[in-house]
């Protein structure tokens, strides 16, 4: 890790922004700019609300200058949030472990019917979880990807309702691979993780190991999901049953196309309650049709199949 400093970006609320705006940015944060965590720096780690009064956001020193991160950031929150609403500010942060800072907001917690997350530094159950409950165990790392957030517990919920003994997955936009190793707990016999940002892998890895699954699932470095898929074949993995694609909508849409080419159900999650529409006509238009629709909060999956 460098020595540099990293730059921390300081968003205070002077009113509350609509939650769906609020939402999008931190999701926009960490897909476009890579943003490593966000903090809520107003309440105790046990108070965590929907929206926080201030929140601080951290970047490695790799992502450009503190000016240049702190323009990304401007430029996504006036397109998302209310003018007035918010005031943003930088500091560079001396350089610590963001995974032991983050240790502190990461709890175990219940993400589906059956399915529970939560790091290794916790690794048990819930005394009130079901009989049949199990933990997907994840450390974060720089993928940063925890389970919370709606997008992927809709993915859960639909990934719980399918009959998956035996089957293999195809995970794209797998990140730190919950999804995968919760599909293989669930029964699938196989996963295959498609990925475009190499940093993910060490990550992935580093949980499948945590879960004892490294042996069914695979990670693959890919922009194209169908490529993505041929390369999981070519290593011994069986032809997917179900495509999960939790990712937002600017960054699925381009890959409708290549997922209609592997021609099995497609779960599809990343896009907000007023995307259904538009998300409908894209998936429509490339020779699906939305079997079932599911909404959480603002955010909203579709279990598509195809036609």
């Amino acid at each position: 890790m460098t020595n540099e400093p990293w730059h921390g970006i300081l968003i205070e609320f002077s009113s509350e922004p609509p939650q769906d705006s609020w939402d999008y940015l931190v999701a926009l944060v960490s897909l476009q700019l890579n943003c490593q965590g966000v903090q809520d720096l107003s309440l105790s780690p046990k108070e965590i609300l929907p929206i926080p009064k201030a929140a601080m956001m951290f970047f490695a020193p790799e992502e450009g200058t503190l000016e240049q991160v702190l323009r990304g950031v401007e430029e996504l929150a006036a397109d998302l949030l209310p003018a007035g609403c918010y005031k943003l500010s930088a500091s560079p942060i001396e350089n610590e472990d963001w995974g032991k800072t983050w240790r502190q907001f990461f709890r175990t917690a219940r993400i589906g019917d059956r399915v529970y997350v939560g790091p290794p530094w916790e690794n048990q159950l819930p005394a009130d979880a079901p009989a049949d409950a199990f933990l997907v165990q994840i450390d974060p790392g720089q993928a940063f990807g925890t389970g919370s957030h709606e997008t992927t517990r809709l993915c859960l919920r639909i990934l719980e309702k399918q009959g998956l003994p035996g089957k293999c997955l195809l995970d794209v936009g797998t990140g730190s691979g919950i999804l995968a190793f919760a599909a293989i707990m669930l029964g699938m016999s196989q996963a295959i993780g498609v990925e475009y940002d190499p940093v993910c892998e060490e990550n992935f890895l580093l949980n499948a190991g945590l879960n004892g699954v490294s042996d069914r699932v695979c990670f693959v470095l890919s922009p194209s999901p169908l490529e993505g898929m041929e390369e999981g074949m070519a290593r011994g993995f069986a032809e997917p049953d179900l495509i999960v694609c939790n990712m937002l909508s600017e960054r699925f849409t381009p890959l409708l196309g290549k997922l209609r080419q592997i021609d099995k159900p497609l779960v599809l999650s990343g896009f907000m309650m007023g995307e259904r529409e538009a998300v409908r006509a894209s998936v429509t238009a490339q020779g699906f049709r939305v079997a079932e629709e599911f909404e959480m909060d603002e955010w909203a999956a579709y279990l598509c199949l195809p036609v």
